[in-house]
């Protein structure tokens, strides 16, 4: 416990070097930019107690490869893990329905991502520069993307339904297969 710093039950602050972090449950909330530029972190695994993620929470996680986030999330921020370049597994909880901006830019260890159905939005530069992603599945036939949520990604094939906005995207900036 005295490598996080916890303040009315929101880490405000990890101060440790441990490669694997299990957040504390009486942690209720991740504070913005907690564990930015965590060099030595490998594994981060957030209980069920947290409800909201404040916005670059794993941002610059140099050595970050695995983040599992918990059921009950409902968002994941703006730039929650921007430039962890490691990460490579990370689960997305069947209760988010929105993607942040920058939420994964420049996850270059990433490969696949797949959404929730819940998913009905994925924003601006989501995945931009997340350049050996090569399959993202939106299950829900009608999330919203923003056209450069997928910027730099140039191995990326979308998986989705037919006649959804992912469908369109891909047609225009990538490949498609249809779900």
């Amino acid at each position: 416990m005295s490598n996080f710093q916890i303040e009315e039950g929101v880490l405000v602050k990890y101060e440790g070097n441990d490669e694997n972090v299990i957040i504390p449950e009486t942690v209720k909330a991740i504070g913005d930019q907690a564990f930015l530029n965590c060099c030595n972190v490998k594994k981060i695994v957030v209980p069920a107690t947290v409800k909201t993620i404040g916005w670059g929470a794993f941002s610059s996680c140099w050595d970050l490869e695995t983040l599992e986030l918990p059921f009950g999330l409902k968002k994941i921020p703006d730039q929650m893990c921007m430039g962890s370049e490691k990460l490579k597994d990370v689960n997305i909880p069947e209760t988010v329905d929105t993607i942040g901006s920058y939420a994964f830019q420049g996850c270059m260890a990433l490969t696949k991502v797949a959404m929730p159905e819940k998913v009905k939005s994925i924003k601006a530069n989501a995945f931009m520069s997340c350049v050996n992603l090569a399959e993202l599945i939106i299950p829900n036939i009608e999330a919203k993307i923003c056209g450069n949520a997928i910027a730099g990604c140039a191995q990326l094939t979308i998986v989705a339904p037919e006649g959804s906005p992912a469908e369109q995207l891909a047609i225009k900036k990538c490949s498609f297969k249809k779900l």
